[in-house]
């Protein structure tokens, strides 16, 4: 079985049978794969608000409670339940903000952001709150 061979369109989405597409330098027979892209009459409708909001109040209700809960171990000394959940909250944060930092960086290769703005994300990345600004810029 050949591998597929990638022709772009000028129309991103459409789809075209694939004898109408355009082939370079394919081998006789290959199969022919075409470049995906968003639809242009893609929206941004009330319930993507909605639901950006939604995620940012259970991210924060998450963390609320896996504050209560450390506290909670700590009070009934049960030091080894709460080493236990401050670990994985930390490792699981720190994961995200490596994550976050990944995505900053490779989105600021095609957009310059202003120095305003790194310092902005840097201290929310520290303060772990990585997917807050995540959604929040969703709704810009």
């Amino acid at each position: 079985m050949s591998e597929p061979v990638c022709a772009s369109d000028s129309s991103a989405g459409s789809m075209k049978k694939p004898e109408e597409l355009t082939v370079v330098d394919a081998p006789a027979g290959a199969r022919v794969d075409e470049i995906d892209g968003l639809p242009k009459n893609l929206r941004f409708a009330l319930y993507d608000a909605f639901f950006i909001v939604y995620s940012i109040f259970t991210y924060l209700l998450d963390i609320g409670s896996d504050i209560w809960l450390a506290h909670r171990y700590y009070v009934l000394e049960d030091y080894a339940f709460f080493g236990l959940t401050i670990g994985i909250v930390i490792f699981t944060s720190l994961v995200l903000t490596v994550l976050s930092w990944v995505w900053y960086k490779d989105d600021a290769k095609g957009d310059p952001v202003s120095p305003r703005d790194w310092r902005l994300r840097i201290l929310l990345l520290l303060l772990q709150l990585a997917p807050v600004l995540r959604d929040s810029s969703g709704l810009d």
